[in-house]
């Protein structure tokens, strides 16, 4: 399990990183760009020295930060020549490099949620399964994400968050709440299978 967040809008701090320290107690990263600021709390699983994130593409042009596990990357990492390492991060990362994100999303397997940002675009992506979280708020000023709500919480204000009436009842008739509702208004949880 490892922690992502990141936002146009906000910049990160170590700070910021702490709340998500519980699900990566093993490295920390942060990427910040006049455009985005993403970070990354890793637990080591696979590739333990080369797995580091927010992982830069060779080009500088594309960042990653991504919580799971990609099953295929092995077979994946046969149709690149531009993996140095034997990390699943990397895999993804020059994947989806060489063939767009319909194309990655269509051919990896695994449980994942990931945020890619590329120059002027920033996707999102969750599993087909919705193994992984991926919680997020946009509005004029820009998008917020993490893999837990606290770090958006935290950054775009409590203040400017309300109960969403409905999440509360769905709660209290089916025990959760189904996505992409969240128990605020203004963040959601970005749907199992799906990117933006």
């Amino acid at each position: 399990m490892c922690g992502i967040v990141g936002s146009t809008n906000h910049k990160l701090s170590r700070l910021t990183l702490n709340s998500l320290h519980h699900r990566g107690p093993d490295a920390r990263g942060i990427y910040s760009s006049a455009k985005v600021s993403m970070g990354h709390t890793r637990l080591s699983i696979i590739d333990l020295d080369n797995g580091s994130q927010p992982m830069t593409s060779a080009d500088g042009k594309t960042v990653l930060v991504f919580n799971g596990e990609i099953y295929n990357y092995r077979g994946l990492r046969k149709e690149l020549t531009s993996c140095k390492t034997d990390s699943d991060t990397e895999v993804l990362l020059e994947y989806y490099k060489k063939y767009g994100i319909e194309k990655t999303l269509k051919n990896i397997n695994g449980m994942f949620s990931f945020a890619i940002f590329d120059e002027n675009k920033i996707f999102l992506a969750r599993d087909r399964l919705g193994i992984k979280p991926l919680f997020y708020h946009q509005d004029d000023a820009g998008l917020t994400f993490s893999s837990e709500i606290e770090p958006i919480k935290d950054m775009i204000g409590v203040d400017n968050l309300t109960i969403d009436p409905l999440s509360v009842s769905l709660f209290f008739n089916m025990y959760y709440i189904p996505s992409p509702r969240t128990i605020w208004k203004e963040i959601k949880n970005l749907n199992p299978g799906c990117f933006m």
